[in-house]
């Protein structure tokens, strides 16, 4: 019986292909290592949110920590850890996992509007109008701290007469819902975006 023999033009052009491929696989993951090398994995202050490469996850747990100095929880049927999520969730989405400029130039990661005399910048958003999505410009309330701004989200917006049946939710899934059916927001998808960043989170434990 006779072999087939493994050195032809062919099978040698195949396997220099395979080759080719195993070191550029194998350059992509020193790159990528390298890109991570100076990445926190545990992260402790405002500041370190808005620096490096950071896992999704860590970011969530920052923000977590940031929120849970802040206690208004006696307002609200929901245990204060599930209200911290709320508001984490609110953060994540409004921030786009606190990459926007309005959360890190001006310590607004919630994205709210600015009144009267109230420090701002002005930045393009968009809004949901008779159901389409319009691009416009408004005023963003500029804040001295990240606490600062999780302080009034509860002062000034949810502890409103306007929000009392989102005070009375007894789940994180209707506090969402009862959040946009109140006004907060007009993308009627906001309750969705809110819950997959929650189960994003969960889903991670």
């Amino acid at each position: 019986m006779e072999f087939q023999k493994l050195n032809t033009p062919e099978m040698t052009f195949k396997y220099r292909i395979q080759i080719t491929y195993i070191i550029l696989g194998l350059v992509v993951v020193f790159l990528a290592s390298q890109s991570f090398k100076d990445a926190k994995p545990i992260l402790s202050t405002a500041d370190s949110l808005q620096t490096g490469l950071i896992h999704k996850n860590d970011i969530y747990n920052t923000v977590y920590r940031l929120v849970s100095k802040v206690d208004y929880s006696k307002h609200f049927k929901l245990e204060k850890n599930v209200l911290n999520h709320t508001v984490t969730c609110q953060i994540i989405l409004e921030s786009g996992w606190y990459r926007s400029k309005l959360a890190i130039n001006s310590n607004n990661p919630l994205g709210h509007k600015a009144k009267g005399n109230e420090p701002f910048v002005q930045l393009g958003t968009w809004e949901i109008v008779k159901g389409k999505k319009v691009n416009t410009t408004a005023k963003f309330r500029k804040y001295k701290s990240i606490n600062e701004c999780i302080e009034n989200h509860f002062t000034s917006f949810l502890l409103k007469p306007r929000y009392k049946k989102v005070r009375s939710s007894k789940s994180i899934y209707e506090f969402f819902i009862r959040l946009q059916q109140s006004g907060y927001a007009t993308d009627k998808n906001y309750p969705i975006k809110l819950i997959n960043i929650y189960l994003g989170h969960e889903a991670e434990h």
